[in-house]
């Protein structure tokens, strides 16, 4: 049997997940970058790891049949679809203290904080949130090694599907960046479904 999680806008959920099952993110209404924390469903201080990914990967940008890696270096999940072929593995989620910096707007709403509330029934503090895997995040890199973030480019109904390789607790959050324009300075929902393979 399927379960769905609507993940409101601005705010995160979680959910659990067994090896085999897989986990599909969906973007209601497009444009909307959904930070993704994977961990153990038996240790949870075993988490996603972008750099592990990246480098078991060979790549910088994953999409259908790329693994996702942990901190233990086992596979974690597979991505099995991706309408996109558009996500993040080099950023981290955005906190409390970027808004502040950057964008004077203290309290903003952040994708930190709404992983470690997703999270927070299974015992994470928000210090061991892993640095996310960002899906329909449009980043870039410039020649000379800069990065550039640029307007997610998901349509309403994308999905990427993970398979999960391990029995996982997966959070996402329906990142609330609306201070410059990756999600098009609006803030939609996403949905979770947890199914068969």
């Amino acid at each position: 049997m399927a379960e769905r999680v609507l993940v409101p806008a601005r705010e995160g959920r979680s959910v659990r997940v067994a090896a085999g099952q897989c986990v599909t993110f969906l973007d209601v209404e497009g444009m909307q970058i959904g930070d993704i924390a994977l961990l153990s469903g038996h240790d949870p201080h075993e988490r996603f790891s972008q750099s592990d990914t990246r480098l078991r990967n060979g790549k910088l940008r994953i999409s259908t049949g790329d693994v996702l890696y942990g901190t233990a270096g086992r596979p974690m999940a597979m991505i099995v679809r991706d309408d996109v072929g558009t996500h993040d593995i080099v950023s981290y989620p955005c906190d409390s203290a970027r808004y502040e910096r950057d964008f004077f707007s203290p309290g903003h709403a952040n994708c930190r904080a709404n992983l470690a509330g997703a999270l927070l029934e299974y015992g994470v503090e928000e210090w061991w949130v892993p640095d996310p895997f960002n899906v329909f995040m449009n980043t870039h890199f410039t020649p000379d090694g800069r990065q550039i973030i640029e307007d997610a480019v998901s349509k309403a109904g994308d999905r990427v599907t993970l398979r999960a390789e391990m029995d996982l607790i997966v959070a996402v959050s329906a990142c609330p960046q609306d201070m410059y324009s990756p999600n098009g300075y609006r803030i939609t929902d996403l949905e979770m479904l947890v199914h068969g393979p």
